[in-house]
């Protein structure tokens, strides 16, 4: 039997110029795992990201980049006429099947939250009102249109599922194909000075400014230990996280320093409100390093996989003493949550999910 033929759209990643790192970073773990069981054709743009080499059976490209909106837009309204691609399978990783004519096949959709939703809800001034309305319409669209969803954690299962009760669109079937991290696994190793590190960002829902100022304040009042942000530092808390004490801000850094980051750290802290998945809380304890995360999200679904502790609710006094439980882990005890989350989390499993669920969809 020949191995199940699959599109795989990529013309709408350009991480360059638009906020899909994370999303990159999920769609390559997946082509790693499961190009050897299909036979992907991947469709492409003069801008947007490429499968290593020798994982596709064949690439198109359209004529043109999509790292401008209209280049965009043109890519995804009209890439099944100007591709051309017959397969048995469709599959959207970034989670918008907004094609204007149909594809002619079976379409599987990565769909990793609906964190836009939630900020049209409580940040509706962050972005366009266009820019808004817009996206929602390519999410109803794609959950109208989609043969079926695939999603990373069931805490984003309900996500989509209470969006599409508030928008009464009846949903596809939905998988939950879980991720995995690409990060090496290795023993506990604290650095010499303990850092608490966190990954910024200006986005409202990452929490990057709330954290500064608890973290000012705790400070003043406690020992805290020396907050490294890796990152968007806000510019509204700039000038409180440089009056931090050893306050470190590394920027942008490469694969290899966040990965050196990730190993010295002491702690890592992910204040997020909202998340899909929470992939920092696999990164943080492959690292060796344990990480605290705000309560009744999805990076406490993955985190409870293997530990309680690290969860906070979103006021100083609970971060505080989430840290501290973090600290006082023994490295055994970090060790053993690293290794349960790497069984929980595992490439194998994540392979089978996501073949499980393109062959539901070719069906």
């Amino acid at each position: 039997m020949p191995p199940l033929s699959v599109a795989l759209y990529l013309a709408d990643q350009n991480p360059h110029r638009d906020r899909t790192l994370g999303i990159t970073r999920a769609t390559r773990a997946i082509a790693d795992e499961i190009h050897r069981d299909v036979a992907f054709t991947e469709v492409v743009s003069a801008s947007s990201v490429r499968l290593p080499e020798g994982q596709a059976a064949q690439a198109v490209r359209l004529p043109f980049g999509t790292d401008g909106a209209l280049g965009r837009l043109g890519a995804d309204l009209l890439h099944p006429i100007l591709a051309r691609v017959s397969a048995d399978v469709w599959f959207y990783p970034k989670g918008y099947v907004a094609s204007a004519v149909p594809v002619g096949a079976p379409t599987l959709a990565l769909v990793h939250d609906t964190i836009l939703d939630h900020y049209a809800r409580h940040h509706p001034g962050d972005r366009s009102a266009l820019a808004m309305a817009f996206w929602l319409r390519q999410l109803r669209t794609t959950l109208r249109r989609a043969t079926r969803v695939a999603t990373i954690s069931e805490t984003a299962r309900a996500q989509i599922e209470a969006f599409c009760a508030r928008e009464n669109i009846e949903p596809p079937p939905i998988d939950v194909i879980g991720a995995t991290t690409t990060f090496e696994h290795v023993p506990p190793q604290p650095g010499p000075v303990p850092f608490a590190l966190h990954l910024g960002s200006t986005a409202p829902h990452k929490r990057t400014a709330w954290l500064v100022e608890a973290w000012s304040a705790l400070a003043a009042r406690r020992e805290m230990p020396p907050l490294h942000i890796a990152g968007t530092v806000p510019e509204p808390v700039a000038a409180t996280f440089s009056a931090l004490p050893h306050a470190v801000a590394h920027g942008r850094v490469s694969d290899a320093e966040l990965t050196r980051l990730y190993r010295e750290a002491a702690v890592v802290v992910v204040p997020s409100e909202i998340e899909g998945f929470g992939l920092p809380v696999l990164e943080g304890y492959a690292s060796g390093t344990p990480v605290v995360y705000t309560a009744d999200t999805a990076m406490a679904e993955v985190a409870q996989a293997a530990t309680t502790v690290g969860a906070f609710a979103l006021d100083p006094a609970s971060l505080a003493g989430a840290v501290d439980d973090a600290l006082a882990l023994s490295l055994g005890a970090v060790e053993q949550i690293q290794h349960t989350l790497r069984d929980a989390f595992s490439a194998d499993r994540l392979r089978s999910r996501v073949l499980a669920s393109l062959r539901a969809t070719a069906r």
